[in-house]
């Protein structure tokens, strides 16, 4: 179910990617994806004063009474999986000065979406239907081109996005509409109910986002080890998945002009405990990568920075997975998420793929042209 099991065009290396890593695959029309899904992660450096207003932006819009005049016009698309913007705090300590400070030294909004379809239609459509409440998010970003020109709004994602180096979705053969449209044949009146109080996705699924520094010199090594994720010793599910709990999740390698961070973003069942205590333990069971090596997902944290040397032991499970909780920013805490099904957990929606039955209409919106 990795990156492995699908056919992938390789387009050749990003400037930015470390310098002796393995590119990331891509589909001919760009993106990562897993089967079905495909994963957008776009980090945009915040203009003065963006972190205070976007911050009580994203307050005002997780008010469970303005989800559907937030969300309204996503929920109709039926393209979207989910969809999640945070605050992250700078790459670099900020200069005395706010007018002088580098990319690197503002606050960032982190933009992660899995949907379906095309990677640049995706962009098109999503600019198009916007509402204004959804257009202040992304209008408190450095160099924001707006939405009257669309080319415009897409150079502008797609200078900012970052393609993960592992993707993984635990559902990889149904779309967001084969979803909601199989718990529509099913019962229609609790799948819309069901989905309203969760607030479309306020309180479930759960979001959680780690951000470590890299060791100077190892994003090629973490780059390797992070694609190692997607094809496990044992040749089965990969180690995210194999957790029970997770829907979607990223692995990136950021190559910043100040140095590199691993991001690692999961969309999941339960609390963040939960979820990176089973990725630990299954990374555990699977063994190591090679005889007297460390197992794969040992190999990724032993890239960043506060992680023991591997000739001097490693931690058991419960030190690693305290290592990882430590990694969650404080500032993600401030975000706005949509989910196209929620209240569905994997479980749930894994016997969905298994037992199909006939689907109903569920109508999508075309964008305004």
């Amino acid at each position: 179910m990795g990156g492995s099991a699908h056919p992938e065009v390789d387009p050749g290396p990003r400037p930015s990617h470390p310098a002796g890593a393995p590119t990331p695959a891509r589909r001919p029309d760009g993106g990562r994806h897993d089967g079905r899904a495909q994963a957008l992660t776009v980090v945009l450096p915040l203009r003065l004063g963006g972190r205070t207003g976007l911050a009580a932006w994203l307050w005002v819009l997780r008010r469970r009474r303005l989800r559907g005049f937030a969300v309204g016009t996503l929920d109709s698309l039926r393209f979207v999986s989910a969809i999640r913007w945070s605050l992250l705090p700078p790459f670099h300590p900020p200069g005395r000065w706010p007018w002088r400070r580098s990319p690197d030294e503002r606050w960032q909004l982190l933009f992660e979406s899995s949907f379906d379809g095309d990677w640049d239609d995706y962009l098109e459509v999503f600019g198009a239907v916007q509402g204004w409440p959804l257009r202040t998010i992304t209008a408190w970003g450095s160099g924001w081109p707006g939405l009257d020109d669309l080319r415009l709004f897409k150079a502008y994602a797609k200078a900012a996005d970052h393609e993960p180096d592992h993707y993984v979705s635990a559902y990889p053969s149904l779309t967001s509409g084969d979803v909601f449209q199989e718990l529509m044949a099913r019962d229609p009146r609790r799948a819309r109910s069901t989905a309203r109080r969760h607030g479309l996705g306020l309180d479930h699924p759960s979001w959680t986002t780690l951000l470590l520094p890299l060791v100077e010199g190892r994003a090629a090594a973490a780059v390797r080890a992070a694609r190692a994720l997607e094809d496990p010793p044992d040749g089965g599910e990969p180690v995210l998945v194999r957790t029970g709990l997770v829907h979607f999740g990223r692995v990136v390698v950021l190559d910043r002009p100040t140095g590199s961070w691993l991001l690692v973003t999961l969309t999941h069942d339960g609390t963040a405990e939960e979820v990176l205590a089973a990725a630990v333990a299954a990374d555990r069971h699977l063994g190591p990568t090679a005889p007297g090596g460390s197992t794969t997902l040992r190999r990724l944290v032993e890239c960043t920075e506060g992680a023991p040397d591997p000739s001097e032991g490693w931690w058991d499970d419960a030190d690693l997975t305290a290592h990882l909780l430590a990694a969650r920013p404080a500032a993600s805490r401030h975000h706005m998420a949509y989910c196209g099904y929620a209240g569905s957990t994997v479980a749930a929606v894994r016997d969905l793929a298994a037992r199909p039955r006939r689907h109903a209409t569920w109508p999508v919106r075309e964008p305004r042209r």
